[in-house]
């Protein structure tokens, strides 16, 4: 309702809010979980000696291979318009006809992924 009464400025502002909130709990859970380790390096070092694979780049049982490596770098920038940040500028368009076709591209996005 916030954003249909306030228009493109609310959108701006409620990207700027969750971008803060996702930063300030980001932050806070890294902060509980490294003081909780006795910090970063020992969280490494008792991880390391229990499953060292997990911190190589190919991971356990070698699963990233350097081509699933790439599909995944493909993949992420396709992704990009299901964040619910990018997924509120959806809804500041300025005819209805705009809304239209970003609603048909994203029908056909999610019928290619099926």
């Amino acid at each position: 309702m916030y954003v249909f009464i306030n228009g493109m400025k609310s959108v701006a502002l409620t990207d700027v809010l969750q971008g803060v909130l996702m930063f300030f709990f980001m932050f806070l859970a890294l902060f509980i979980i490294a003081h909780a380790l006795n910090g970063i390096t020992e969280g490494n070092r008792a991880v390391y000696a229990i499953k060292s694979e997990l911190l190589s780049r190919q991971g356990v049982d070698n699963f990233f291979t350097k081509p699933k490596w790439f599909s995944y770098m493909l993949l992420f920038p396709m992704c990009v318009p299901i964040f619910t940040q990018m997924f509120m500028l959806f809804y500041t368009p300025k005819t209805s006809q705009y809304l239209k076709v970003s609603a048909s591209l994203g029908d056909l996005e999610e019928r290619i992924y099926q």
